[in-house]
C-alpha cells in the first residue's frame, strides 16, 4: 500500500470516530442527581500502632526529663566565699563568733584532767562560766562587729575573713577565718551550701565546718569548731515558730554533754538582751543577760532560774558580773556578786579566759624580747669562747 493511500485510510478512520456535534450536558439534571447521592467521608485512623508507640515514647521522655529537673535542679555557679558571707552576713557573723568564743575555753577545760563536764555538783555559776567570753562579745555589739574580707595568704583557702568584736573593757578581739565554699544550691528562694576551712584564734588553729540545709521547710545553719573529730563546739541557727535562735552544743568524746539555747533580742530601749537556756542531765538553767554601766564600770547583769531535775527544786537569783584588772600582773578575772531569792549576797572570783588583740601584741613583744635576750646571750657566749681561745693560743705560743 502506498504512502498516500495509508494517509487517506487514517484520515477516514479519524473522521468516522469524531462526532459532528459536541455532546449536550443537562447541568440541571446533574445537580439533581448529585443532591440525591449520599455524602461519605473517609475515616481517619487515629490510634494506629505506630502513632501509639510514638506517643508513649514522647510521654516517657518528657516525664523522665521533668523528674530529673525536679530531683536535681540546675546548680548555679558556686559563689565566692566573700559573696556568700555578705549574703548571709548577719547570721554567719554570730555563728562564727559564738563558735570561736567558746572553743578556746572548751579546749582548756578538756586539757585539765580533773575537769568534769558532767559533774552533778556544778553550781549555776560553773555552768555559765564557759559562756561568759561569748556573752561579752555579743553584748558589746553596741561598739560594733566589723567584718573584713582580705586576700588570703594561704593557698589552700580562697577566702580570709576577719571579724572583730570587743570585750567589756572595750578591747578588740579579732577572729580569723579561712574557708572555701565546697557546695552550693539554690532552689526557688532557698539557698543551701557547705563551707570548710580553719579558724585561727590567738595563734592556735582549729578546723571549721559549716553547712546550711533545709529541714521540714525550715532553714538551719550549722557551724562547727573542732578540737578533733570527737570533741567540738557546734553552733546551730534556726527559725522555730517565727522565732530565730541559736543552739550551742558541746560534744566530748563523741557524746553531747551540754546544750544551750541562745536568743538575742532588743528591748523597748533598743538595748541588747541575751537569753540562754543551758540543759544538762541534772538541771535546766535559764539566764537573762544585759549590759549596763554600774558606777562607770561595765557590768553584765543577769537573772537566772535553776530547775534541779534530781531533787525537783527551783531557785532564782541575780548576778552582777564585772571584769577586774590586776595592774601588777596585768591579768583579768571576773568578780561575780550573787544575790539569791532570800536577798543574801555572795561574791565569787572566777578566772577569765578572754584573750584580746592587746594580749596577743604584748605576748609577741615579749617573745621578741626573749629572742633578743637569747641572741645577746649567744653573742656573749661566743665572745667568751673567742677570748678563751685567744688565751689558749697565747699560752701555746709562750
Amino acid at each position: 500500500m502506498k504512502k498516500k493511500e495509508i494517509k487517506m485510510l487514517i484520515k477516514s478512520t479519524m473522521n468516522a470516530h469524531t462526532p459532528d456535534h459536541a455532546p449536550f450536558i443537562d447541568w440541571a439534571k446533574v445537580d439533581v442527581l448529585r443532591a440525591e447521592e449520599p455524602i461519605t467521608h473517609p475515616s481517619r485512623v487515629w490510634f494506629s500502632p505506630m502513632k501509639l508507640s510514638l506517643g508513649f515514647s514522647l510521654i516517657i521522655v518528657l516525664s523522665l526529663g521533668l523528674f530529673a529537673l525536679l530531683s536535681n535542679p540546675i546548680n548555679p555557679e558556686i559563689p565566692t566565699g566573700e559573696a556568700l558571707f555578705y549574703d548571709q552576713q548577719e547570721v554567719l557573723s554570730v555563728s562564727f563568733v559564738s563558735t570561736a568564743s567558746l572553743i578556746p575555753a572548751f579546749d582548756q577545760q578538756l586539757s585539765v584532767p580533773s575537769f568534769r563536764l558532767l559533774a552533778v555538783d556544778l553550781s549555776p555559776i560553773d555552768r555559765v562560766e564557759p559562756y561568759l567570753g561569748m556573752i561579752e562579745n555579743l553584748l558589746s555589739q553596741d561598739q560594733g562587729i566589723t567584718s573584713t574580707i582580705i586576700p588570703s595568704d594561704l593557698e589552700d583557702y580562697e577566702t580570709k575573713l576577719l571579724i572583730t568584736t570587743y570585750d567589756l573593757l572595750g578591747n578588740s578581739i579579732t577572729h580569723t577565718f579561712y574557708y572555701n565554699v565546697e557546695q552550693y544550691q539554690k532552689n526557688d528562694d532557698e539557698e543551701t551550701f557547705v563551707i570548710r576551712g580553719i579558724m585561727v584564734l590567738h595563734g592556735t588553729t582549729y578546723q571549721m565546718y559549716g553547712e546550711k540545709t533545709i529541714e521540714d521547710d525550715e532553714s538551719i545553719l550549722k557551724v562547727k569548731g573542732f578540737l578533733d573529730d570527737l570533741n567540738y563546739i557546734e553552733s546551730i541557727y534556726k527559725v522555730e515558730n517565727d522565732e530565730s535562735l541559736y543552739e550551742v552544743n558541746r560534744v566530748n568524746n563523741g557524746s553531747l554533754v551540754s546544750s544551750s539555747i541562745i536568743k538575742i533580742e532588743y528591748d523597748e530601749e533598743n538595748e541588747i538582751k541575751i537569753d540562754i537556756e543551758i540543759d544538762s542531765i541534772t538541771e535546766i538553767s535559764t539566764y537573762e543577760f544585759k549590759y549596763e554601766l554600774d558606777e562607770d564600770s561595765p557590768t553584765i547583769k543577769a537573772e537566772y532560774e535553776v530547775n534541779d531535775l534530781v531533787n525537783q527544786l527551783t531557785h532564782q537569783a541575780e548576778m552582777r558580773i564585772r571584769v577586774i584588772l590586776d595592774e601588777i600582773t596585768n591579768t583579768t578575772s571576773y568578780s561575780i556578786l550573787v544575790k539569791d531569792d532570800e536577798n543574801e549576797e555572795y561574791e565569787y572570783e572566777s578566772d577569765r579566759e578572754v584573750r584580746t588583740d592587746k594580749d596577743d601584741k604584748d605576748e609577741d613583744e615579749e617573745d621578741e624580747e626573749d629572742e633578743i635576750d637569747e641572741e645577746d646571750e649567744e653573742d656573749e657566749e661566743d665572745e667568751d669562747n673567742e677570748e678563751d681561745d685567744d688565751i689558749i693560743d697565747e699560752s701555746e705560743e709562750d
